[in-house]
């Protein structure tokens, strides 16, 4: 739910709802992991946790009135005024607040914060600034995929890189992950591999199988991506090396 005062507007969520009825975490380790999520609200390209309650145990999250990044990308899809040169400019500046956000978290090291970095994850200020969301501790996310398993609720695997998908997450696997969601961002918000089961989107990704190119994307962002979804995680590019390439001038041509 949203709560409006005069000055700001938050967001109250239940983070842990989604977890078996039998599963239990203490209180010392929920307070922990909110204190990990309030050492990123100081940055502009995350969603900023305010604090955290208990009984019951609630994040008092920042409001982002835009919704997400995915139903953003599908409205603008659709509006018969889309311009298209603004539209170029903007998906680059989307990218490049994204990739001070994970950048930010990758400088901060905190012990196994992990999330899914997807469009539906990126949030939307009222000035249209992409804020990170979705984090969760490596506890959590391992509790959910049980959970999700278990209920036959859909997971993230189009979004992962192959050793994430083998439970073997590494900073690099973020990499991967930001290569999709530069695709989504030129293909108006649609999934990597479409409408598709858990299992294909597994044996799509371990087999190497990448998306194609999106028509309204030039051919040098796509390289970029492509080199995002390096099968070894040591051979996919840096994230100054992505902001430095999604920068250049060619980036807008060829489309």
């Amino acid at each position: 739910m949203i709560i409006s005062y005069d000055i700001c507007k938050i967001y109250i969520s239940t983070p842990w709802s989604f977890l078996p009825g039998d599963y239990e975490i203490s209180d010392n380790y929920l307070k922990s992991q909110g204190l990990h999520l309030t050492k990123l609200r100081s940055n502009d390209y995350i969603i900023a946790c305010l604090g955290m309650t208990s009984d019951p145990t609630l994040l008092i999250m920042e409001a982002a009135p835009l919704g997400n990044l995915r139903h953003y990308l599908e409205t603008k899809a659709n509006e018969t005024y889309y311009n298209m040169t603004s539209v170029k400019t903007s998906e680059i500046i989307f990218i490049n607040q994204i990739i001070e956000g994970v950048n930010a978290v990758h400088h901060l090291g905190l012990p196994g914060l992990f999330y899914c970095l997807c469009a539906s994850n990126v949030l939307l200020s009222s000035d249209q600034k992409c804020k990170l969301s979705g984090f969760a501790s490596e506890e959590l996310v391992r509790a959910r995929e049980k959970c999700e398993e278990e209920n036959n609720l859909p997971r993230p695997i189009q979004w992962l890189a192959p050793e994430a998908i083998k439970l073997s997450h590494v900073i690099e696997s973020d990499i991967w992950s930001l290569g999709l969601l530069m695709w989504e961002i030129f293909n108006a918000g649609k999934f990597p591999f479409g409408d598709v089961t858990d299992d294909e989107a597994r044996q799509k990704v371990l087999t190497g199988l990448k998306p194609i190119k999106p028509t309204k994307c030039s051919d040098d962002m796509y390289d970029i991506m492509t080199h995002c979804w390096m099968r070894q995680p040591y051979n996919r590019p840096s994230l100054h090396d992505i902001s430095v390439k999604c920068n250049e001038p060619t980036q807008f041509e060829n489309v």
